[in-house]
């Protein structure tokens, strides 16, 4: 091997150390994801004791199907169907990663395919697991929180 090659090698590997360590953060989460939606044990009590109303809702809801997309240029759509709980509904917008936290803000959203009013649409926030492939919504600041149960998303 030439000696001007081999004097290229350590900077050459330095060089593809540094860009492999420049990529974006935000790549590990671009993908698809299905949502599940938990209700805290207390809230399936309620529905246990409102009778059939109750069990209707209950089965409603275990048949809603949720999917988020989120996409490597920071924009995101995310969709509900099927549960006849609040009926379909739609949203995109942009993503961003704020303090450790996946940020969704929605710029147009939709329910039972009529346009819901700006006011209408909410920032969702959205804990990372450390393998990046699960995505659990922060319910903090919402009225019941945690207490009410948990929505997770899960990496395809």
């Amino acid at each position: 091997m030439p000696r001007i090659f081999r004097s290229l090698w350590p900077l050459l590997a330095l060089i593809a150390i540094a860009a492999a360590g420049c990529s974006k953060p935000e790549a590990a989460y671009a993908g698809h994801y299905t949502g599940k939606i938990q209700l805290a044990k207390k809230l399936m009590d309620q529905l246990a004791k409102a009778g059939p109303q109750g069990a209707a809702f209950e089965q409603q809801l275990q048949k809603s199907s949720i999917l988020l997309d989120l996409k490597a240029d920071k924009t995101f759509s995310i969709s509900s169907s099927g549960g006849g709980v609040a009926g379909s509904g739609s949203a995109s917008g942009n993503w961003t990663i704020t303090n450790n936290q996946l940020v969704l803000t929605p710029t147009t959203s939709m329910t039972n395919g009529k346009v819901n009013p700006p006011a209408a649409n909410q920032t969702i926030k959205l804990n990372p697991s450390s393998d990046k492939k699960t995505l659990t919504a922060d319910t903090s600041g919402t009225p019941g929180g945690a207490d009410n149960g948990s929505l997770t998303f899960t990496k395809s």
